[in-house]
């Protein structure tokens, strides 16, 4: 009689090992994509050997799923110093590769029979290699929880204010690489000296700040009031709509990470054309693949997201010429894919992960997008001017 509730604690003492080797193998999935892809893209596109492209394909492959295993499977957990937990990752990896080859050499040496079916003894060696970087991870790697300190901000349940996704923009201004690289974008579309700039969804000022420091005439349009007071406070310029501006008085409207949370998208890209000047520039850049719409996506607020195809069209029918149009950040991808069918249902963004990927990801997928950019990324950034036909 008593053995049924030994089952029982024992299963629920099984549970979170069995989810988190769930994501685990999940992730492995992922590492053996971007492994075989960017292997796959070397060979064709710059004629390298498979051993050379091997040689940046599995490293590229082990910092991805670093981020995404320390991001899905054993979050909250390793050492606090960044560094020496990717050096230690590594190594497992390493091992693990070892350890994958030592048992398919071994399994070819004990029955030569195998030596006929060798796909055989290579999935001995990748199962067995899998229970070692699992068990090497779990137990040793990611043992206890980090005490890095780092925490969302929350907001206190009994006040009564609707939870908006804040703690997302507030954790998103951290990714410094990932920012920068934005005001990289807005800065090759700049206009002359005088030109006037609209930021459409300014947000907290990331990246209209930059700007206003360097003596651009930067204008904010920010609908939230509290954010808008924020702006206001670091000496920009913000204003609550569009309609509060001129027609055909800004050189350059740039609108980072805003059209996907308007649900007539159609009829503010035609408003953003009548506040153009003739020979204006848009920019435009929102997240990529409704593949990846996640819990993430639907606490934010997102309506969509967009196919290079759809949003060129859409901008031609908004009456804009599209000068470029490409993807970006194409190991985003595989890692916001993860996240999808992966990740937490709450839509909330790891820090410690995000700071990772920021620091030690997102420079390789920009180098990857040169020869990705047509076909696959996070996000989709599209450079267009008023139409003179």
């Amino acid at each position: 009689m008593q053995a049924a509730p030994r089952l029982k604690t024992a299963a629920s003492n099984l549970a979170p090992i069995r989810s988190s080797l769930q994501r685990f193998i999940g992730v492995g999935a992922a590492g053996f994509c971007v492994d075989a892809a960017v292997m796959t893209l070397l060979i064709a596109a710059v004629g390298w050997g498979p051993l050379e492209s091997r040689a940046v394909s599995f490293p590229a492959a082990v910092t991805v799923t670093w981020q995404l295993n320390r991001w899905l499977a054993f979050p909250g957990r390793g050492p606090s110093s960044t560094s020496v937990e990717f050096l230690a990752y590594a190594g497992i990896q390493v091992l693990g590769a070892i350890v994958n080859v030592g048992v398919f050499v071994a399994c070819l040496r004990a029955w030569p029979v195998l030596t006929g079916m060798p796909v055989v003894a290579l999935a001995v060696g990748a199962a067995v290699a899998l229970v070692f970087n699992y068990c090497s991870l779990r137990w040793v790697l990611y043992r206890r929880r980090r005490s890095d300190g780092l925490q969302l901000s929350t907001l206190d349940a009994s006040s009564g204010v609707s939870y908006s996704g804040a703690d997302n923009l507030e954790v998103m201004a951290e990714a410094v690489r990932y920012n920068a690289y934005l005001v990289g974008l807005v800065r090759a579309c700049l206009p002359g000296k005088n030109g006037r700039i609209l930021d459409f969804g300014a947000g907290s000022g990331t990246f209209a700040l930059p700007l206003h420091r360097e003596g651009r005439a930067v204008t904010c349009v920010e609908p939230d009031s509290i954010l808008r007071r924020l702006l206001e406070k670091k000496g920009l310029r913000a204003t609550q709509a569009l309609p509060d501006q001129p027609d055909g008085s800004f050189a350059l409207i740039y609108s980072l990470n805003v059209l996907e949370h308007i649900q007539d998208d159609l009829g503010a890209l035609v408003s953003l054309r009548r506040h153009l000047a003739p020979g204006g520039t848009l920019m435009i850049y929102v997240p990529a693949f409704q593949l990846l719409y996640s819990s993430m996506d639907r606490k934010v607020g997102h309506f969509r997201r967009y196919r290079r195809a759809g949003l060129m069209q859409l901008l031609a029918q908004a009456g804009y010429e599209v000068q470029s149009a490409r993807y970006v950040d194409s190991l985003g991808f595989l890692a916001a894919l993860a996240y999808r069918f992966l990740g937490r249902n709450d839509g909330t963004i790891n820090r410690t992960a995000l700071a990772a990927y920021d620091r030690w990801v997102f420079p390789l997928s920009l180098v990857l997008d040169h020869l990705t950019g047509r076909l696959i990324g996070k996000n989709l950034v599209v450079i267009s001017r008023v139409s003179t036909r």
